[in-house]
């Protein structure tokens, strides 16, 4: 009769069976090695991660930058201020008025009517065209031959006007540009106006037009006794205003269409 000690499997000491170490030693899990041979693969992809989200926050920095180098276009309030706060004056031509930083001036009044509404100090001259003229920064005004006391032109210069060569610039030619506010019909007229613009929002009883084929100095009505003149930088009516003015058919003419009270 076998011993029952004899059938018991001898102590080893381990509470793990001997016969789970002959195979071998453990596999590490397979998800282990998968996870280390793609670890380069996410390196890179956060990298790239890291560039793209740079690049766009460098791009918003620069879409930022460029609107707050913007300057803000100026209201037409913002520009209603006169010659004597050291700033451009304020020139607004509206059907059949004219106000210059809010004051009310009309074709054929005085010459000192006029002074005093742009302010400033002109540079006048009696006489050396045969007329009497008045210079500020861009603006003239001027009379005729007979009457030197009374406005019969007003010229506004958005650039200056050309001299054939060889032809010296008379002391009353404007030798700078005017950089206030002009307005015809609540239009903003700025060097980069063009006339069709002008054209587009004015009234019918404007009557703006080019002469003919050639639109290189339309014009139109201003009222009964003025017209407007405009001279463009090219001759097609998508041309810019150089230059605007207006002016009385005759002297006598304006002065009789003034208030009693100006006459």
């Amino acid at each position: 009769m076998k011993s029952k000690l004899a059938s018991s499997p001898p102590a080893t000491g381990l509470s793990t069976p001997i016969s789970a170490f002959m195979h071998g030693p453990r596999r590490r899990p397979q998800r282990e090695r998968t996870s280390n041979s793609s670890r380069p693969k996410q390196q890179r992809a956060m990298k790239k991660n890291i560039f793209l989200y740079m690049v766009i926050l460098l791009m918003g920095s620069a879409c930022d930058a460029k609107h707050a180098a913007q300057p803000k276009p100026p209201n037409a309030s913002e520009t209603h201020r006169p010659v004597g706060q050291g700033t451009a004056p304020s020139i607004v031509v509206k059907n059949s008025h004219i106000e210059i930083n809010g004051t009310q001036v009309w074709m054929g009044d005085s010459m000192e009517s006029w002074k005093k509404a742009l302010s400033g100090s002109p540079k006048c001259f009696d006489g050396e065209k045969g007329i009497a003229e008045c210079v500020w920064d861009g603006i003239t005004i001027g009379s005729d031959t007979v009457d030197h006391s009374r406005v019969k032109f007003v010229n506004v210069y958005m650039q200056l006007p050309e001299l054939p060569y060889g032809i010296d610039p008379l002391p009353s030619t404007p030798t700078a540009l005017f950089r206030g506010n002009l307005e015809l019909d609540g239009q903003r007229i700025l060097p980069t106006t063009q006339f069709r613009d002008l054209r587009r929002v004015s009234g019918p009883l404007r009557e703006l037009r080019c002469g003919g084929s050639d639109c290189g100095n339309p014009s139109g009505a201003f009222d009964d006794g003025a017209s407007i003149y405009m001279e463009l930088d090219s001759r097609a009516d998508a041309g810019k205003v150089t230059t605007f003015a207006l002016s009385c058919s005759s002297t006598a003419l304006c002065v009789s269409m003034l208030p009693a009270s100006r006459k």
